[in-house]
């Protein structure tokens, strides 16, 4: 029996073709499929993410967030069925921040100013700072630095060494 896109994350097992793109798409178009270190994945651009208007889909598929990649000046969010998730048991950093906090610590690793992010935005740039500072927070850090390499961290780790 074949699991349909709106129970696939009850199912035990599911296929990313089948289950997992039709969700993606409609939060992005150009949903890209690949398979890596043996593991069949799927990824969308950060923006349509962070943009998405469909909360339901996004929570669903919030468990399936397996980390980021850097690509041609684009940031994308990689999904991956549960099973493959990162090696360790920990959340990635994906999971732990908002689109938001995820967009603003983007910007923030592009050289932008707080001002500059805020304009973009449409917030405050005390908005931009908060957002920093929660998911600073969440990951249990104090410095921007340490935040922006957080976002591009492959292990998920919150060390602020050498910072």
């Amino acid at each position: 029996m074949n699991s349909t896109p709106s129970d696939f994350a009850q199912a035990d097992r599911f296929d990313i073709d089948t289950d997992l793109k039709p969700l993606l798409s409609r939060l992005d178009e150009a949903v890209v499929g690949f398979d890596f270190n043996g593991r069949h994945m799927a990824a969308i651009r950060q923006d349509a993410w962070a943009a998405s208007t469909h909360l339901g889909i996004a929570r669903r598929l919030k468990e399936h967030v397996a980390g980021r990649l850097f690509m041609n000046d684009d940031v994308y969010v990689l999904f991956a069925p549960s099973a493959a998730l990162s090696l360790n048991a920990e959340m990635s950093v994906a999971q732990r921040l908002t689109p938001r906090e995820l967009k603003v610590g983007c910007m923030i690793a592009e050289g932008l100013t707080d001002k500059e992010i805020a304009r973009k935005l449409g917030i405050s740039a005390h908005t931009v700072r908060e957002h920093c500072r929660r998911a600073c927070a969440k990951l249990r850090i104090t410095r921007r630095s340490a935040f922006v390499r957080c976002l591009f961290s492959t292990s998920g780790g919150t060390s602020e060494e050498g910072t």
